[in-house]
């Protein structure tokens, strides 16, 4: 790529976390939003006029052959991803890459299903946002040196019995899919080697998602590390992420914040910059751009953008946890 070529973004979806994403690309030089397509058009082209965007449009094929995108940022809803992914995937070529809001499948089967009928999977990126917090850059970084093994324990609270005049029911009775993706993920992020087994310290007997309960599991790994994960299902309590290893403990709480205590008692404050645009966003937008430019710095770990079979992974997590 020459060097002063800028990567033509196409933005499907209008609302506001659509927007959040048009907010960040614009803040890098080598990128440029090129079209917002919705497919109503009024939404299409006040975005579009808000952030003097030339193209918008709501029939799909003309978007696409108007923008000619190097990169397809999809924020629409979960339940819309699948067949918008199906369309796109007869339209592009190798070339083009994507970034989908989280989770790509309102659960597990679909998410295979998915995965089965795209072409090039490792060019859809998955838009897990709190990978890309300085916070999490900042401790795995940290963790890079550390060789003892590692006891996580992640707190995670989920409250779907609330949200039933928000998501439609398919989204709801999923829920752990939806949200609780955010907290598993943090198990492939800090957890070394292969899963060997889980423990249930209760199984859940008719899992349904306007039910209170509690649970733990404890998801043992081959390097040695241990996970205890804890959900409050429709409970109140925090989410949160404990790391022990042998020579210091990590505290994150809220997941904008962390503080790292060493054995000497030396203490590291580390949180996010507050800005406009949605913790993690800007971060997340300048991965991708370096991953696609394939930029070296893009490859190490704190600052690796998960991709669809990355964010399947974390889905078995789940299914698993929650089985």
């Amino acid at each position: 790529m020459i060097e002063n070529f800028k990567l033509r973004i196409a933005i499907i979806g209008s609302g506001p976390i659509g927007e959040q994403h048009i907010r960040a690309f614009k803040k890098n030089s080598k990128a440029k939003v090129i079209g917002v397509y919705s497919r109503n058009l009024f939404k299409a082209k006040k975005i579009a006029n808000k952030y003097k965007i030339k193209i918008f449009s709501n029939h799909l094929n003309n978007f696409i052959n108007l923008t000619r995108p190097n990169l397809i940022v999809i924020a629409i809803p979960i339940l819309s991803t699948k067949n918008l992914l199906l369309k796109l995937s007869k339209l592009i070529n190798k070339n083009v890459f994507f970034l989908i809001e989280k989770p790509v499948g309102y659960n597990l089967n679909e998410a295979k299903t998915i995965i089965k009928k795209i072409k090039y999977p490792r060019n859809y990126f998955v838009g897990l946002n709190r990978n890309h917090y300085s916070v999490t850059s900042e401790i795995l970084k940290i963790l890079k040196k550390e060789k003892s093994k590692r006891v996580i324990k992640i707190y995670d609270q989920q409250s779907p019995n609330n949200l039933k005049s928000v998501h439609p029911m398919k989204v709801l009775k999923n829920w752990q899919f939806a949200n609780s993706i955010h907290m598993i993920d943090y198990i492939r992020l800090f957890a070394r080697g292969n899963l060997i087994k889980i423990k249930n310290n209760l199984p859940i007997k008719n899992f349904y998602f306007n039910k209170k309960f509690s649970l733990s599991r404890k998801l043992y790994f081959s390097s040695g590390d241990i996970i205890e994960y804890n959900i409050k299902w429709n409970l109140p309590g925090p989410w949160k992420v404990e790391i022990y290893t042998t020579s210091k403990k990590i505290f994150i709480v809220p997941l904008e914040k962390a503080e790292i205590i060493r054995v000497s008692g030396k203490k590291i404050k580390i949180k996010e910059k507050k800005n406009k645009i949605k913790y993690g966003f800007e971060n997340q937008a300048n991965n991708v751009i370096s991953s696609i430019f394939r930029k070296k710095k893009s490859y190490k770990i704190e600052n690796k953008v998960p991709n669809i079979l990355d964010a399947f992974i974390t889905m078995n997590y789940i299914k698993k946890i929650y089985n």
